[in-house]
């Protein structure tokens, strides 16, 4: 009987983006936007170095968070400027060109020529001295007539001259339409040249350090010609990593860095807001006015009492009811549910990988967008072990912090780290082996994909399959 081939587990992750997807490999991150006329736009991202924190256990969970926050939160801005030049672009084509003469004055213009025609026939009859009638009226003297007529032939009749067409005058939406052109315009051809001068500064530094390397070769390569050419080979590693280094940076000139910091800045303060302070404020609303309202007074005060067990508990149940409510609604939101379809996408695409298969279309669809080495797992997984740290803490503090309003929070909030650590290491864990332990741990985060995720259509998955083909290493290093 044929032993059942091992399944292989990748290190390789991502992240949806607004009309794309982010892929990370061990030594290459990529990320592919769909554009509006419906190519790929692919772009290297630069990738935080590997330090010696990020083989510690528990300290690599945190060391990991920061570091994919703070690439998510690029790799989104980036794609969503992708969008708005995009937006911008489809906008301005729509703009119509007031500099063309409006055609509507043909047809007056050609009623014009015939009344100076018939103008021209009167004057002529008129200036002849036998005529008896003018031009409307009948018959004049025979000669005469013949000879007004063969003048009015023979006389020039040039076409009016008509004031020129003024240009439609615009109104308020469409000269606010011009001044944004113009404004992005000036804004465009302001980075293109910054772009120039930083691009003319990097590779003058890049020449002088190339140059000085050499001539320290030159040097090694009189005496020790083998020496000189393992230098030589040294040297163009270096070079071609600060090359990488380079063009990371040039994908996230863009990026305000200001603004990054800001966004993330945000982002933490009202996750903490939102998971830490607000649950411990609703359970002690609850315990001093809402319980006392329904319940009797001894059972409120066995609930006090036993609050060490039963309170981290409940503000644990409260956390992932605002988490669930939270993503539901946002779900709802049009963009939102595009976001998670790439996330469906990223998720199916990375199954395939791991199952050894060609990555197409076809082969990527018929997978699971349900993976247990996801950042909603992650999320989960971080709320479960709070509950057993708050248990804990309850435990051990003083009565009087454990009890305090501000104190505990406080005290939750500076655990959060080590909260993160043990998450980390119980997703990696799960997301390297398959056995009922690592199903059961996997197991909310699973269900909470139900909302995160969604089925994705062919494009998105061929922008899933763009990102992921340029990270795969050589060697299958990323393979477990």
């Amino acid at each position: 009987m044929a032993k059942k081939e091992k399944k292989k587990y990748t290190s390789i992750g991502g992240q949806a983006l607004m009309e794309g997807i982010m892929m990370r490999g061990p030594h290459k991150t990529v990320m592919c936007v769909r554009r509006a006329d419906g190519s790929l736009q692919l772009e290297d991202v630069k990738q935080s170095k590997t330090t010696v924190w990020n083989k510690i256990p528990i300290i690599r969970g945190v060391v990991a968070f920061v570091q994919s926050m703070t690439m998510g939160t690029r790799t989104l801005m980036r794609s969503a400027d992708i969008a708005i030049e995009d937006e911008m672009a489809a906008e301005g084509a729509k703009v119509p060109d007031y500099t063309e003469a409006a055609p509507e004055a043909a047809p007056e213009a050609a009623a014009e020529g015939e009344a100076a025609a018939e103008a021209a026939v009167c004057e002529c009859v008129n200036n002849n001295e036998n005529a008896e009638v003018c031009c409307g009226n009948d018959v004049p003297a025979e000669e005469n007539a013949e000879s007004a007529a063969e003048t009015v032939k023979e006389a020039p009749q040039p076409a009016p001259e008509k004031p020129a067409e003024k240009p439609a005058k615009l109104t308020r939406k469409e000269k606010k339409q011009a001044k944004l052109d113009a404004k992005l315009a000036a804004i465009r051809e302001k980075e293109a040249a910054k772009e120039a001068a930083r691009k003319a500064k990097a590779d003058a530094k890049e020449a002088a350090i190339r140059a000085k390397e050499d001539a320290k070769i030159e040097k090694v390569a009189a005496r020790n010609p083998k020496k000189a050419e393992k230098l030589r080979k040294q040297a163009d590693k270096r070079a071609e990593k600060r090359a990488a280094k380079r063009s990371g940076a040039e994908s996230a000139e863009s990026d305000n860095g200001f603004l990054l910091f800001c966004s993330t800045l945000l982002g933490f303060g009202l996750a903490i807001l939102l998971f830490i302070f607000l649950p411990t404020w609703l359970v002690d609303g609850m315990i001093n006015w809402l319980f006392p309202q329904i319940l009797p007074e001894d059972t409120v005060q066995r609930i006090v009492e036993n609050s060490t067990v039963w309170r981290p508990i409940f503000e644990g149940i409260v956390k992932l009811a605002i988490f669930i409510v939270y993503f539901a609604l946002c779900s709802m939101m049009k963009e939102i549910k595009r976001l998670f379809q790439y996330h469906g996408a990223e998720h199916k695409t990375i199954f395939c990988y791991e199952a050894g298969e060609e990555l197409t279309v076809e082969n990527v669809r018929k997978y699971k967008r349900f993976h247990p080495r996801c950042g909603t797992s992650f999320l989960i997984l971080m709320m479960l072990v709070g509950i057993a740290a708050g248990v804990a803490a309850k435990a051990v503090l003083p009565q009087q912090i454990a009890d305090s309003r501000l104190w505990y929070p406080l005290i939750k909030l500076a655990l959060i780290p080590l909260i993160m650590g043990v998450g980390y290491e119980l997703l990696k864990f799960a997301g390297k082996h398959d056995n009922i332990v690592t199903r059961i741990i996997s197991a909310p985060g699973i269900w909470m994909q139900r909302i995160t995720t969604k089925e994705p259509t062919d494009d998105q998955i061929e922008c899933a399959i763009a990102a992921l083909k340029p990270v795969i290493p050589e060697n299958g290093e990323d393979m477990a």
